[in-house]
């Protein structure tokens, strides 16, 4: 019964590296500046998004000050 335990563990975390490097290839190869989302909630700033560019950015950040009460910018 042991040797199934490793093996399903060797599995999963092939399986868990194939998909982070199938991520980091299909991703930016560099992030522009000003394409991190944040969001200001009660004088609290955080990270919501990254994104490989600073005009996709700033097009998400509009629509959600439209939407939302919150003040969301990119940095």
């Amino acid at each position: 019964m042991r040797p199934i335990w490793i093996l399903s563990a060797v599995l999963l975390l092939a399986l868990l590296g194939f998909f982070y490097s199938r991520d980091r290839m299909m991703g930016c190869d560099a992030l522009e500046s000003g394409a991190t989302l944040h969001l200001v909630r009660s004088n609290v700033d955080t990270i919501r998004a990254r994104f490989c560019y600073a005009a996709d950015c700033r097009l998400i950040a509009e629509q959600m000050n439209k939407a939302e009460r919150p003040l969301w910018h990119c940095e």
